[in-house]
Formats: C-alpha cells, sequence, structure tokens
C-alpha cells in the first residue's frame, strides 16, 4: 500500500509543479511597460507607449476613458478606428506599440488604456492618463507669479 500511497503522491506534485508553472506563464506580465501619465498643452502631441513581450501591435487594444466616463475603442487587431480621423496613429518601434494623438484638444483628456489581447484567460491592461492644458491656465498662472512676485504654482 506504501507504494501506491507513494505513487499517487508523486503524481500530485507533478501536476501542482505544472499548474503551478502554467499559471506562472499565464498570469506573468505579457505587458513589460505601459504609457506614463502625460499633461500637455493644447495643440500639441502625446506618444503613450506600451511595451510588449509578444513585439506585435496587432493583438493590442487601445482604448480611451473620458472624463464624462464614457468608454471607446481606438485601436484594435491592427486597425485604427475612424472615430478620430488622421489625429490617431499607432506605430511599432521595438516592440513597443505607441499610440500618438496630434493635435491634442481638451476633449482628448482621460484614461488610455492598452490591453494585451492575446488569447488566453487573462488580459493583462496597462493605463495612464492625459491631461490637457490650456491657454488660458498658462496665462492664469503667469499673471499670478508675476502679480504677487511668487514662483510657486
Amino acid at each position: 500500500m506504501d507504494a501506491l500511497t507513494d505513487r499517487i503522491t508523486l503524481a500530485q506534485i507533478c501536476f501542482a509543479i505544472t499548474l503551478f508553472l502554467y499559471f506562472v506563464s499565464v498570469v506573468r506580465a505579457r505587458i513589460e511597460r505601459g504609457p506614463r501619465n502625460v499633461g500637455a498643452n493644447v495643440g500639441s502631441s502625446v506618444q503613450l507607449k506600451c511595451l510588449f513581450h509578444h513585439r506585435s501591435c496587432s493583438n493590442v487594444i487601445y482604448s480611451r476613458t473620458a472624463l464624462s466616463g464614457s468608454t471607446e475603442i481606438l485601436y484594435t487587431g491592427g486597425i485604427m478606428l475612424e472615430s478620430h480621423g488622421n489625429r490617431y496613429g499607432v506605430n511599432t518601434t521595438r516592440g513597443a506599440c505607441a499610440l500618438t494623438v496630434n493635435n491634442l484638444q481638451f476633449s482628448d483628456a482621460g484614461t488610455f488604456t492598452c490591453i494585451d489581447a492575446v488569447p488566453g484567460p487573462v488580459q493583462l491592461r496597462k493605463s495612464a492618463t492625459v491631461t490637457v492644458i490650456g491657454m488660458a491656465y498658462i496665462i492664469y498662472h503667469l499673471f499670478w507669479i508675476f502679480w504677487c512676485n511668487c514662483y510657486a504654482f
């Protein structure tokens, strides 16, 4: 009976190790580096980079959640959706998928998310917030700097 018990225990251990290695490989971050929060002026451009292990943008989804809370898909399956014309674009450089937003508008402010859409039980995602600053904001703070001779915002 001890030999049967030893075989079952060894089989259980092998199964547990195999299961553990599977989950480690699936849950392991396939997104090496996500986009960073950025603040930019109206009319400028921002670039949000995601670096993936699979080095391809064809399995990437970019979405944007507006300040109002509504979410829209911008890029999926290697295709840029037409909702923003030519102001949005995705390019690949050294394994990084970079979403570029040109001619930044106040309506572009929000949270941008890149999602690793490789088929599997887990979809990994990284997000960054884009803050859009207008000239009125800059002029207001410059006025206060010169008016009160204080240099802190």
